[in-house]
């Protein structure tokens, strides 16, 4: 009897250790952002794989913990069902399910090839840890989301290192901080822990506080016109939400007095803007009488009938009236802007409206010259791609800009969770980030991840910033 009770104890507390890790985790992501959580959260889990009594069981117990942390950070979803119904549940447990999957593999793993050396064993676990979050976010169905190093971006001070390190890098810190609490739990190696301490505590100083290559300034409007999605979505709403754009572009040239590059959120009106002469023509006479540039989102396509191609595209229309430049976004968002495996899912989602055609993905990236400056345009959760961005950030480029429209999410963690994304993205690649969302969030990120300005969510807002770039080389 007393052999059950203490079976009973031991699979009460160590799987019990798991989702309390699981739970910590959620307070700490953005829903919740009890963001310090996060420098403690994974030890009962790590104790709790290391009691394992086999590798099966360890990773059990790591899946339990991702699959709570991922079901309450993905607490937003219910949020979409306006748009994909109860279906939106279903998917909600089915990610969250996916997500801790890899929780699962690096529990197993590291249990499986664990060290004697407890410090190895955590500088194992936690390099294992920040792979399989980073290969997660790769490929066409790249799943960005909960990403550890976005609970590290408050902290400035530490999120500064990803200049050397990347967010992956970020990650890694995280979970090494964690398995070495425990270890010294565990086995008293305390030392360890001051060591740890004291080396992120030096290397932030030696973070370049400024863009070296800073020597020139553009005056950015950000016109954030905060339309609902359900008055968006509505067929006769286009010509009013372009009406507001225009009046409101046309306030904040006026009250900022000399201005460089107006700038719309992604899809800012949902007609093809490019193809029709009421949208064009005022256009062209807004940006000529004020002598500026205009960036808009909007769908574009190519092509006729069958062989017709929709984008989810960025235009850049010069102060003569010209379109110059365009991108069409290459990362698209599945079950948003296209349906996976279309011929099977289809039948399920042919009453949802915006199921019945998909975005086509966009080729080559492009770069906007504005002057001397490379303006690179970003669509959306692209900028949460850490790979997706630095390979389109060439030696000498100035400028990430990020319109989005993230009115879908209303004011959920989501939205900031993809703004502290975009901060992380402006440190890694040490150039200054401007993002325009319909809703919110706007503002304007300096190359050390300071948030310079940013807007309310859910309000009707220009402002006017002055971002220091670089040369292009």
């Amino acid at each position: 009897m007393e052999v059950w009770t203490s079976k009973i104890i031991r699979f009460l507390f160590n799987n019990g250790a798991a989702l309390f890790s699981g739970v910590l985790l959620g307070l700490a992501s953005p829903q919740v952002d009890l963001y310090g959580l996060v420098w403690i959260a994974i030890i009962p889990l790590w104790i709790s794989i290391r009691a394992a009594e086999n590798s099966r069981q360890a990773a059990f117990r790591a899946f339990l913990a991702g699959y709570v942390f991922h079901f309450m950070e993905l607490s937003w979803m219910p949020v979409l069902t306006p748009w994909g119904g109860s279906w939106i549940y279903l998917g909600w447990a089915l990610l969250a399910l996916y997500l801790a999957l890899y929780f699962g593999i690096w529990g197993y793993v590291s249990h499986k090839f664990s060290f004697k050396n407890p410090v190895v064993h955590a500088l194992a676990g936690a390099l294992l840890f920040a792979l399989l979050e980073w290969v997660r976010t790769l490929g066409t169905f790249g799943v960005p989301v909960g990403q550890l190093n976005t609970m590290v971006i408050p902290i400035l001070v530490i999120a500064r290192l990803a200049v050397w390190v990347g967010g992956a890098g970020l990650t890694f810190l995280v979970v090494l901080t964690n398995l070495l609490i425990a270890h010294v739990i565990l086995d008293r190696r305390v030392v360890v822990l001051v060591v740890l301490v004291l080396a992120i505590g030096i290397s932030s100083f030696f973070f370049p506080q400024t863009n070296p290559n800073s020597a020139q300034t553009l005056r950015i409007a950000l016109i954030q016109p905060n339309i609902p999605q359900e008055i968006k979505m509505e067929g006769d709403a286009a010509d009013l939400i372009f009406a507001k754009l225009l009046e409101l572009s046309q306030k904040a040239v006026r009250e900022s007095g000399s201005t460089d590059i107006v700038v719309w959120p992604e899809t800012a009106v949902l007609e093809y803007i490019t193809h029709h002469s009421r949208y064009m023509h005022p256009l062209r006479e807004f940006v000529r009488k004020n002598k500026v540039s205009l960036i808009f989102g909007t769908p574009e396509f190519r092509g006729n009938g069958k062989d017709t191609n929709i984008f989810n595209s960025a235009v850049y229309m010069n102060p003569n009236g010209e379109i110059i430049g365009q991108y069409d976004k290459t990362q698209l968002v599945p079950f948003g802007e296209f349906l996976p495996l279309r011929p099977i899912l289809y039948p399920f989602f042919r009453n949802f409206s915006f199921f019945q055609r998909d975005y086509t993905r966009g080729g080559r990236p492009v770069r906007f010259k504005h002057g001397e400056t490379e303006i690179i345009p970003a669509i959306c959760f692209e900028s949460m791609l850490s790979g997706n961005i630095r390979r389109r950030v060439p030696l000498g480029s100035a400028l990430l800009l990020v319109i989005t429209n993230d009115a879908w999410f209303e004011k959920t963690g989501i939205v900031t969770e993809h703004f502290r994304q975009g901060q992380l993205r402006a440190i890694e690649n040490r150039i200054p980030l401007v993002q325009v969302g319909n809703t919110g969030f706007s503002g304007y990120v300096t190359p050390t991840g300071s948030v310079h300005t940013v807007t309310e969510l859910m309000k009707q807002s220009t402002q006017i910033v002055d971002v220091a770039v670089s040369r292009s080389r």
